[in-house]
């Protein structure tokens, strides 16, 4: 008869969990149970009942015991079971059935160990590393991205394996710096910017830097003027574009007056060579367009003009719209030589009529100019020539004098005499 004891709570039946032989002859301690008939092994009582434990003794019983790997009824070794029945541990020293090795106590699981502690010859992928058979690493698995190779050699640029999270790319010997080579000897993957030229893949230069003012630009293109990149040797500005009314003209330059492109918003006209501030010219050096008050006379239509003096005063010799100043224009000139100087100027209003605001010489009604005007109190006004031998009109008050100054009198003696 058999019972199943695993977990039973004696120590010594651990390594015998399974069949165990019984005997019902009832007991208090081990010592009163005695093996009979093909019981065998180390004998126990639980709870009053004999057990008994297989052990080597049972070997050549003929019955495959717990802990046996075989049992042919004998104890001779040689033949298909071994004279222990199997029952020899691993550590024994002796090679048995199923083993790769066995070194007794020198079983170990340390690097360089001739055995490990299961009696399996040391290999790579068995997590230790055993550097005398020349393995640099052992991280018991197959994986081929990690940091470790399946061969137990360390993980690096060039073995063909691409390490996860370290390398681009690794095509083993067929890593190259060469040009169109997918992968580089640093195991990254060829980019415009590793200072290799790639044909293939449009790549027209590449300086291995991201400078976008040297000979070669982002997208590894060789720079040229419209790129949007200002090329420091020999650009002044770069736009992109071909707009040439704008700040950067044809062939990257700056846009400045005289260079026949008119810059938009800044410029009114530009001839280049052909700008000038001569008469009559379309263009001036400034590069706007010539008008009334540019200081140069355009004398020829559309301008049509007498005068420039280049200033918008109405008081000196040129005025508005480029006339020249006259008496009866609307502006007082106060500015030139002294028989040019007006005292008024009312345009239309100028008149020689009484009371008129200036007269037709553009100088200010008086007494003594020779038309009375009633508004400044004249009686008369006789520009200080009277009529006959006697002057009747004072000339200071512009009355009529009570008695008739003889006009054989000098001007000042027919003054005073008018005054009496």
């Amino acid at each position: 008869m058999t019972k199943n004891i695993c977990g039973l709570l004696f120590a010594f039946l651990v390594t015998a969990c399974g069949s165990v032989g019984t005997n019902t002859a009832p007991c208090s301690t081990a010592s009163d149970c005695v093996a009979k008939g093909d019981q065998c092994g180390i004998p126990a009582c639980v709870e009053g009942v004999c057990l008994f434990a297989p052990d080597a003794s049972c070997c050549g019983n003929g019955i495959l015991d717990d802990g046996e790997t075989c049992d042919d009824g004998n104890d001779e070794g040689g033949d298909d079971c071994p004279s222990d029945c199997g029952f020899a541990p691993c550590g024994n020293g002796n090679l048995d059935e199923g083993e790769e090795c066995d070194a007794g106590l020198e079983n170990a699981d340390t690097p360089n160990a001739p055995c490990r502690l299961d009696c399996r010859l040391p290999s790579c992928g068995d997590g230790i590393i055993d550097t005398e058979s020349g393995e640099e690493c052992d991280d018991k698995n197959t994986f081929q991205s990690d940091s470790c190779l399946n061969t137990c050699v360390k993980a690096r640029c060039g073995d063909g394996f691409i390490h996860q999270s370290v390398e681009e790319c690794d095509l083993g010997f067929e890593n190259s710096d060469q040009a169109n080579a997918s992968c580089r000897t640093d195991c990254t993957e060829a980019r415009c910017g590793d200072g290799i030229t790639d044909d293939e893949v449009g790549e027209t230069c590449d300086d291995g830097n991201n400078d976008n003012t040297d000979d070669c630009v982002e997208g590894c293109l060789v720079a040229v003027c419209g790129d949007s990149y200002v090329h420091q040797a020999n650009e002044e500005c770069d736009d992109g574009n071909d707009d040439n009314t704008d700040g950067c003209v044809q062939e990257c330059k700056n846009a400045v007056c005289g260079d026949s492109f008119v810059h938009a918003g800044v410029e009114e006209c530009d001839l280049g060579i052909n700008n000038s501030d001569v008469s009559n010219s379309n263009c001036r050096t400034n590069c706007i367009l010539p008008f009334c008050g540019d200081g140069i006379v355009d004398d020829l239509p559309p301008l049509s003009e007498a005068c420039d003096d280049g200033n918008a005063e109405n008081n000196d010799a040129c005025v508005t719209d480029c006339v020249v100043a006259t008496c009866g224009d609307g502006f007082i000139r106060t500015v030139g030589d002294p028989e040019d100087i007006e005292e008024c100027d009312e345009g239309t209003l100028n008149s020689d009529e009484p009371d008129a605001p200036c007269r037709l010489s553009c100088i200010i009604p008086h007494c003594g100019d020779g038309i009375p005007d009633p508004g400044l109190n004249e009686q008369c006004d006789d520009g200080g020539a009277g009529a006959g031998e006697y002057d009747a009109c004072s000339n200071d008050q512009c009355a009529w004098s009570t008695f008739k100054v003889p006009m054989s009198l000098s001007p000042e003696a027919r003054h005073v005499a008018a005054a009496i």
